[in-house]
């Protein structure tokens, strides 16, 4: 029993591990095949279920506690799951709003806080952060190979799109959101390492970081997913600013003399104000530079309407809202239904792309009540997560990813009340990897 236990450690790392590959393969596998039917389950059946042994092994040796978060969070489901079979008796439309691959909101929860299980367990295998920075490496090389098989399909002069793209953008874009936060978490933990302090290392592994955005950022308008430029243009630069913190001698020095609360603080809250304004003058600077350089046309992509100068999505989401908004809020406010869409405007496809106003006019006070409770639960985790940070260099680590966590969080909450309905994955992706769900104690011997 006493070798079994030896072994444990070594075997966790190496599912964990595993458990990397599979879920960076299989988002990588989707994106590439943008227009055709989903593929690579293989991969995602092989990632549940080394994080569902994984959790059991620990289950038996261990003692798990359930956060608060998860209950709310399970709650909203089971309030999802009633107002189908009332308002659609629909078992296909339930299947595909819980655990399909293309807006399954349990199924990316969960994989969301799998996903930061593994990354954090195996990202700190060693002091040196090698095994962060192999994975930062990968997720670089999967960034350009993403970019070099959109580029093989790039066959029209006229504008900057891929051919078969068939309106697959939007999954494949959601999933490229996904590849990019992973990277981002793994790029932190490396510059908030302690070992991280010279400024080459900062300098080599933010350039290594922003091939992954550029190659990104490109893909992303190949494929014309208006949704994945904007977050990745929103979520790098705070990555960014917040590296910069991480990376301060000075703010680690004042936070170890227990001086400083991150980042609530005088001094912290300068230095973001100045490393912000440093990051967006350089970032445009460098964008008008490559753009002067390579002669490239922004009217040619999807963002700048293929040069009529408006952008489409943008204007349908607020028409729908502006004209039939107050109609679908006010037809079933208390309870909601799912079908209030055709309901009201005889059109299905009408409905409301602006996050909470859609859990409004669909699942009514009820389901706006949990989901509201479960947002502050969680930001106030963060916060305190924050606050309660050990004074030492795992704490201050902690504090930065925490600080990080919540300032994307809320850009993906602002972003998905103007843009996406219920459905959208990223968001409840990013909720179960902002805070896991499952806290594992040794048991008393």
């Amino acid at each position: 029993m006493s070798l079994f236990r030896l072994r444990i450690p070594t075997a966790q790392l190496l599912i964990n591990f595993a458990q990397i590959i599979l879920i960076f393969g299989y988002l990588t596998l989707n994106i590439i095949s943008v227009g055709e039917m989903g593929t690579g389950i293989l991969l995602l059946a092989g990632f549940v279920g080394l994080a569902g042994g994984l959790l059991f092994v620990q289950g038996i040796q261990n003692s798990i506690s359930v956060y608060w978060h998860f209950f709310l969070f399970l709650m909203f489901i089971m309030w999802i799951v009633v107002r189908v079979i009332i308002d659609l008796q629909d078992l296909y439309y339930l299947k595909q709003i819980t655990v399909a691959t293309t807006g399954g909101i349990l199924l990316f929860f969960l994989m969301g806080t799998f996903a930061r299980r593994a990354l954090d367990t195996f990202s700190t295998l060693n002091e040196n952060v090698k095994s962060a920075k192999l994975l930062l490496i990968i997720f670089a090389l999967l960034c350009f190979d993403i970019f070099l098989e959109y580029s093989a399909r790039l066959v029209r002069t006229d504008i900057f799109y891929i051919d078969d793209v068939d309106g697959g953008y939007q999954r494949a874009g959601s999933f490229l959101i996904l590849l990019f936060i992973m990277g981002s978490f793994v790029y932190l933990k490396i510059i908030s390492n302690t070992v991280t302090k010279k400024f080459f290392d900062l300098i080599f592994w933010l350039i290594v970081y922003s091939v992954g955005l550029f190659f990104s950022l490109v893909s992303s308008q190949m494929i014309g997913s208006n949704a994945a430029t904007a977050n990745l243009l929103a979520i790098y630069p705070m990555t960014v600013v917040i590296s910069f913190l991480a990376f301060s001698q000075q703010l680690r020095n004042t936070f170890l003399e227990n001086k400083l609360s991150v980042p609530l603080s005088k001094s912290g809250i300068k230095k973001l104000l100045q490393y912000s304004i440093v990051s967006v003058v350089g970032g445009l600077l460098i964008a008008v530079l490559a753009l002067q350089v390579s002669g490239f046309d922004l009217n040619t992509t999807r963002i700048f309407g293929f040069g009529d100068g408006t952008n489409s999505s943008i204007d349908s989401r607020l028409n729908i809202l502006k004209e039939t908004g107050s109609t679908q809020m006010g037809y079933s406010p208390i309870w909601g239904n799912i079908n209030v869409a055709y309901l009201t405007t005889g059109n299905s496809g009408l409905y409301l792309h602006n996050f909470i106003p859609n859990i409004v006019a669909e699942l009514g006070v009820v389901g706006v009540s949990i989901v509201i409770a479960l947002f502050f639960l969680v930001f106030r985790t963060l916060i305190r997560n924050i606050r309660t940070a050990r004074i030492n260099a795992q704490g201050f680590q902690q504090g930065i990813l925490n600080l990080w966590l919540f300032c994307v969080l809320l850009f993906l909450f602002i972003y998905a009340n103007f843009s996406v309905s219920k459905g959208w994955l990223v968001i409840w992706f990013f909720m179960g990897f902002s805070i896991s769900v499952f806290a594992i104690r040794r048991k008393q011997s």
